[in-house]
């Protein structure tokens, strides 16, 4: 007997990677990403670590978000739609900050997690995660303001998918 497997379906995995970027998810995986940056500094370095060890682990990774996704685009063959769509959120981010510190509040939602769940205070873990918990919020506050006025500030990019 014969099995039938699936046939791939782009479509549905661009719906997915393009609702990663929606609410709640956006904020889900970027909280996952935070809990991740001790565990991954700890792997990295010893226990102990120079003071700049953990600045750049979360310089690298906040890198490789910017990095991987380019790759990926230039890799694999998406939809025009798609693209178009994630060339707006890249403009969008260009033109506003805020666009940009808001996702790093939910990156500094999931270090403080970490910290406070593991007891891993440290003067760097704490500096960065109130950096990004600080910055977000601001972010946040001035995207929510520039995002909820009318105009040319509206786009596909911002709409949920």
């Amino acid at each position: 007997m014969t099995t039938v497997t699936p046939a791939f379906n782009p479509n549905a995995i661009e719906r997915t990677l393009l609702r990663l970027e929606s609410a709640p998810f956006h904020a889900l995986y970027r909280v996952l990403i935070g809990l991740l940056i001790l565990p991954a500094h700890n792997a990295l370095w010893p226990a102990d670590a120079t003071a700049w060890s953990l600045p750049l682990v979360a310089l690298v990774v906040l890198g490789m978000l910017r990095v991987i996704p380019a790759l990926a685009r230039k890799v694999i063959p998406f939809s025009a739609e798609t693209r178009m769509v994630w060339s707006e959120r890249r403009l969008m981010g260009k033109r506003y900050d805020s666009y940009q510190w808001q996702k790093v509040f939910w990156i500094g939602l999931g270090l403080a997690t970490w910290i406070a769940l593991t007891g891993a205070v440290t003067a760097p873990a704490v500096a960065i995660a109130a950096v990004c918990l600080l910055g977000g919020s601001v972010g946040m506050l001035r995207w929510r303001s520039a995002s909820s006025q009318p105009g040319p500030r509206q786009s596909r990019a911002s709409e949920a998918v």
